[in-house]
């Protein structure tokens, strides 16, 4: 597995690698980390209506470090094959840039603006953002927000602290251990609430 010191060596190369083997298949490339819990079903509802050819990135959108923010490598973001086009193209002409060394979020970050990729907005209607770097518990539950926690510090996007939090559609959650990682499983899709979305005359 090795440690985070490699890491963006590690996920520069998995790009490529699609990029060699897979771009002309799919649409759009995810980057996750091995406790990163995605609801596909809400990707692909989400993504439904995008242009993969737009070069666009996004995920956790944090305005810090890079000049154009970069998106939380825990929360998972995504590549359009637009996207991943730029991506290789960047590297092939920047070789100091490929092969810098640093946090791989930030890293993919510098890169993605080098190679004139924005990063999209992937908050819903409401402004509820669909990506989260924490587990649900961490956004969800009511309390007062420590804005110099640097969570709240860096968000591009402000959004509620409490049961607001979250987008219906949300799409990730970091940090899931095996315990909350068939929890989730479990409330997603397998628990229902009699009489939700049903007549009341039915119930």
């Amino acid at each position: 597995m090795g440690d985070r010191s490699g890491l963006w060596n590690k996920t520069r190369d998995a790009f490529r690698h699609a990029y060699l083997h897979y771009y002309n298949d799919y649409d759009w490339f995810v980057k996750a980390d091995d406790d990163t819990y995605f609801i596909m079903e809400n990707l692909r509802y989400w993504l439904h209506d995008k242009d993969p050819e737009v070069p666009y990135y996004y995920g956790c959108h944090f305005d810090v470090i890079v000049p154009q923010g970069y998106m939380s490598g825990g929360a998972g973001y995504i590549l359009s094959r637009g996207a991943l086009q730029a991506f290789v193209d960047a590297g092939q002409d920047n070789q100091t840039l490929a092969y810098s060394q640093g946090a791989e979020d930030v890293q993919m970050g510098y890169f993605m603006e080098a190679a004139g990729v924005r990063p999209g907005d992937s908050r819903d209607e409401k402004g509820r953002p669909r990506f989260f770097p924490f587990i649900p518990s961490d956004v969800v539950v009511p309390k007062m927000k420590n804005l110099d926690y640097w969570y709240w510090e860096n968000l591009a996007h402000d959004h509620e602290q409490g049961l607001g939090c979250c987008s219906d559609t949300t799409i990730s959650f970091h940090y899931v251990k095996e315990g909350l990682l068939y929890t989730l499983e479990f409330l997603i899709y397998h628990f229902k609430a009699y009489g939700l979305g049903v007549p009341a005359r039915d119930c």
